[in-house]
């Protein structure tokens, strides 16, 4: 939404005369205060399983007095949620790379992590490591990428989960990954991404 955000539409559908239920839905956990100060129903933050979501819409039945979701009701919701992601993944999504003189496109799925260094986005595959194109923060590329399996381990550095090979706890309630590129790459978790690496783990098994 150019110019605005999800907190942004919340308080302008707030003042219709018959305001619609609203679940927000993403993949930052520190704006559900503020969502919830908009009287959003429920604070749904992405990878979600179908359960998450049966909760939301419960929820919302509760809150207008109706019955709870037959199973076909709600089979047929998360059916079009489950055809949104797939479709996601479909578009054919790219991220140019500089290599060689040449603008290389790779695929999320390509991709093993992404770290800032002296100011530049350099990112990652099992072939080696290139500038970002154009000028593109971590910030905008873990918004981009989280609908594909991207993790903000830290400041620093995005990763891709589906590539993390094995973790172990580390000292102040952090976590080191080990990716699975050749160097068997080791990237730190801060001690606050610490739960959500924990949650989004959990997810993927």
């Amino acid at each position: 939404m150019p110019g605005a955000h999800g907190l942004d539409l919340c308080q302008t559908l707030r003042q219709l005369p018959h305001a619609p239920a609203v679940v927000l839905v993403t993949a930052y956990s520190q704006f559900a205060v503020e969502a919830f100060a908009t009287e959003a129903v429920d604070y749904v933050l992405k990878p979600f399983a179908e359960e998450r979501i049966a909760q939301a819409v419960a929820r919302i039945r509760a809150r207008r007095g109706t019955p709870t979701s037959t199973p076909d009701a709600l089979g047929r919701i998360l059916a079009a949620l489950e055809a949104t992601r797939q479709e996601i993944c479909r578009s054919g999504a790219r991220v140019p790379v500089e290599s060689g003189g040449r603008i290389l496109l790779l695929a999320p799925q390509e991709i093993l992590f992404c770290r800032c260094a002296d100011k530049r986005i350099i990112i990652h595959d099992r072939d080696g490591a290139y500038p970002a194109y154009g000028a593109v923060s971590l910030d905008r590329l873990e918004t981009q990428l989280t609908p594909y399996g991207f993790f903000r381990a830290h400041r620093t550095f995005l990763v891709n989960l589906q590539h993390v090979r094995a973790y172990s706890p580390w000292e102040g309630g952090r976590y080191v990954l080990v990716m699975d590129d050749e160097a068997r790459t080791e990237i730190t978790v801060s001690r606050l991404q610490a739960q959500e690496f924990k949650r989004r783990l959990q997810v993927l098994i």
